[in-house]
């Protein structure tokens, strides 16, 4: 199911009373501090956690790569696009068609 642009950018998400309550916890208190902008997505939780396994000891270039390559052959056409793909349209994926796509060994 596609999920409109802002949804998925949290723009009815109010920041202010997020940074008050993270505010109470000192860790975060500095994470805010540094970073003030920073702003959450309502990802979809698999997709999140595809991309998390996908990012490490990568670059954001490659990343980027490695998750369009899912979507062009797995998800399904949004527009000019292609969604991320969900759990069971990447359930029969293979270990050779994670090798074809140029995927790192931890798959």
């Amino acid at each position: 199911m596609a999920v409109k642009i802002g949804q998925f950018l949290a723009l009815d998400t109010d920041y202010a009373a997020l940074k008050k309550q993270f505010a109470k916890n000192e860790t975060m208190a500095r994470a805010i501090k540094f970073a003030p902008g920073i702003r959450v997505l309502n990802q979809d939780f698999f997709e999140t956690l595809i991309t998390f396994i996908i990012s490490q000891n990568n670059n954001i270039p490659r990343i980027k790569q490695l998750c369009d390559r899912l979507g062009e052959r797995y998800g399904t056409k949004v527009g000019d696009t292609f969604a991320f793909p969900s759990p069971q349209q990447m359930a029969d994926i293979t270990e050779q068609d994670y090798k074809d796509m140029k995927f790192p060994k931890i798959f």
